[in-house]
């Protein structure tokens, strides 16, 4: 009986030292879940909407409300009622004072206020501009409800979302004090609330010569759910997904084994070779309080970065906050932007034409 004891020990002991040997050095959340993107597909015809005017920098929803970032400087957001499909207001504008912006935004996500209320965030140079969309329909003007203002932060890399009781969400990007140094700072994802809320899951950064290799190797989509419950960072340039469980300090990594790892980045890719190698594996996502959505590509980057043409297909792969994929579909569009409505089931699209579409998902 002792001898069965040792070798099982001993056994033991040799899986956990082989096991924390194979851990990946530059990419390592606390689960990893492997997706090869096979399986079981459905096809899905998308339904024409609308033409838009204005160049869509951004797609989102809450409740009935589907809210389209244009580049339109006199009226940035548009909003749709999901109920009905009618467009309801029009509001925002580029300026300086305390209900308009600066720019066009780039960062616009949505969540709740401590009576449930939906808010629209924008975050722009040094502060987070919340606006109430109810009144802001009401009144077909923007509508602030708050301004928080960041302290010592730099803009260009830190991105903070912030959810209602006062608690936010920071995703770091890849930094540095000067791009030619070749010396970066990793990514960094953490809370406000504890200091174990805090995901380390980039314990190497990559170091190539070439800056632009670091710049896409950590490129991603960051996205949270509206109830502030989960975070998913969605990588461009290598097909993983990462999921920030925030209630259970928890990350979950969704890894393509067929795709290209950070190790090949730092160990293959270069100045010379980086546009013709450079693969747009993940194009977006869209969030919500009990899924996520991620639009696949697989195409060179090189075709994609001048395409306005939305003839030919994108994948569409659908999962749960615990990383498990619900379903996958093949719409008729190449698809740039997408939101889901929970309620009715019904997804929107943006295309690189820049046309507004529908579809009811069956599977959903």
């Amino acid at each position: 009986m002792k001898k069965i004891n040792f070798v099982l020990v001993f056994g033991l002991l040799c899986l956990s030292f082989f096991s924390c040997n194979r851990k990946d050095a530059y990419y390592n959340p606390d689960v990893v879940i492997v997706d090869n993107n096979e399986g079981n597909t459905e096809t899905i015809s998308l339904q024409y909407v609308k033409d838009l005017p204005s160049m869509i920098e951004e797609l989102s929803c809450i409740d009935n409300y589907l809210i389209l970032t244009q580049n339109n400087n006199d009226s940035i957001f548009l909003v749709m009622d999901m109920n009905n499909g009618a467009f309801i207001a029009s509001f925002g504008k580029v300026g300086h004072a305390r209900n308009e912006f600066s720019s066009i935004p780039l960062r616009v996500y949505c969540t709740r206020n401590e009576k449930g209320e939906p808010m629209l965030c924008i975050q722009q140079n040094l502060c987070t501009k919340i606006v109430n969309i109810k009144k802001s329909i009401e009144t077909n003007n923007c509508v602030i409800s708050k301004i928080i203002k960041e302290e010592k932060k730099d803009y260009l890399f830190d991105h903070t979302f912030y959810f209602a009781r006062n608690k936010w969400f920071n995703y770091k990007t890849v930094s540095y004090e000067d791009a030619r140094d070749n010396i970066y700072t990793k990514p960094m994802f953490y809370m406000n609330d504890a200091i174990d809320n805090e995901w380390n899951i980039f314990p190497q950064i990559i170091t190539p010569t070439y800056s632009n290799v670091v710049d896409c190797a950590y490129a991603m989509n960051v996205l949270m759910s509206p109830n502030g419950k989960y975070a998913v960072g969605i990588q461009n340039y290598i097909d993983i997904v990462t999921i920030f469980d925030i209630d259970n300090h928890k990350s979950i990594g969704i890894i393509n084994p067929h795709s290209y790892t950070l190790r090949d980045m730092e160990s293959e890719f270069g100045e010379n070779n980086l546009r013709e190698k450079i693969i747009w594996y993940n194009a977006s996502g869209c969030v919500t309080d009990h899924s996520f959505m991620v639009i696949k590509s697989g195409d060179f980057y090189r075709n994609v970065a001048s395409n306005e043409n939305e003839e030919g297909k994108s994948t569409i792969n659908c999962y749960d906050w615990n990383g498990e994929k619900q379903a996958s579909f093949i719409a008729n569009k190449k698809l740039k932007y997408i939101a889901y409505n929970e309620k009715t089931g019904i997804l929107y699209a943006i295309t690189y034409a820049n046309k507004l579409y529908s579809c009811k998902l069956k599977n959903k």
